[in-house]
């Protein structure tokens, strides 16, 4: 009898709750940090180095609502969405399409 995996698509992690796409976005992230040093007051550069780092950790988190995408998925999609646009529920998806059912609980 052979195993099957039952996840095929599984993340790399380098920690318990961190993986290597985070930790590769991160570097990413802090090496433009880096880049823009120079243009950063030199007395304010520990504060921007802080507040970025911060910035990335936050971006690189799960989403509050969706745990499976990231915050920066999140923003991005928020960005993007037509805002004049209304998607109205089906009432099929809405216990096998009886809405009467719905509107009892």
């Amino acid at each position: 009898m052979y195993l099957i995996p039952k996840e095929l698509n599984s993340k790399i992690k380098i920690t318990r709750h961190f993986h290597l796409k985070e930790f590769l976005l991160f570097l990413a992230g802090m090496g433009v940090v880096f880049l823009f040093d120079s243009l950063v007051y030199t007395k304010l550069v520990i504060v921007y180095y802080i507040c970025s780092g911060l910035t990335i950790a936050f971006l690189l988190l799960p989403a509050r609502n969706n745990p499976e995408r990231y915050n920066y998925h999140a923003i991005y999609y928020t960005m993007i969405r037509k805002k004049n646009v209304f998607h109205s529920i089906s009432d099929k998806n809405i216990n096998g399409g009886n809405k009467n059912d719905f509107f009892k609980r």
